[in-house]
């Protein structure tokens, strides 16, 4: 959890917002004011560093912008039908297109349900983490790049409901 106990550790893992805008640079020293205002916008936790693991490396298996782009997308798929508005199909699909091309990019993909997002837009964040492990799992499995789009679209969107 985000609380005091935290106060004066170094963040060993950057904190973004849901639109992929850098928070606060890994390294930075956690302050009282900080804390605060990380807990204020919904953050329930952070990474930092604790001299214990400092050999291990923190990554996500897509990169921050890929990830704001596809919680954008399933943000907009949240929004209600307004007559004439389009466009929000075709985002998703873009979304999950950009996140094949960066999964099959990677030589090794590894990944961590711990980088899961604890905050505001959450819902967003789960979505994109959903498809970001659907989609690793079909290429495992060797599904062609068609299957895994669609698996992709219904992972990005399996929260909506509609």
């Amino acid at each position: 959890m985000l609380g005091e106990g935290v106060v004066g550790a170094t963040l060993a893992k950057s904190v973004y917002a849901p639109d992929g805008r850098l928070l606060v640079n890994a390294g930075v020293v956690l302050t009282p004011s900080l804390v605060e205002a990380l807990r204020e916008r919904g953050y329930g936790w952070v990474v930092v560093q604790d001299g214990l693991l400092d050999d291990v490396i923190i990554d996500n298996a897509l990169c921050e912008e890929t990830r704001a782009m596809a919680a954008s997308a399933v943000a907009t798929m949240f929004e209600r039908t307004v007559p004439g508005k389009k466009g929000r199909a075709e985002r998703i699909v873009a979304a999950v297109e950009r996140m094949l091309d960066e999964l099959w990019s990677q030589s090794e993909v590894v990944f961590s349900i711990s980088a899961i997002r604890c905050h505001e837009g959450y819902l967003f964040w789960h979505s994109v983490d959903v498809a970001t492990v659907s989609l690793l799992v079909a290429m495992a499995s060797g599904y062609d790049r068609e299957k895994m789009r669609e698996l992709g679209v219904g992972a990005l969107l399996h929260d909506i409901g509609i």
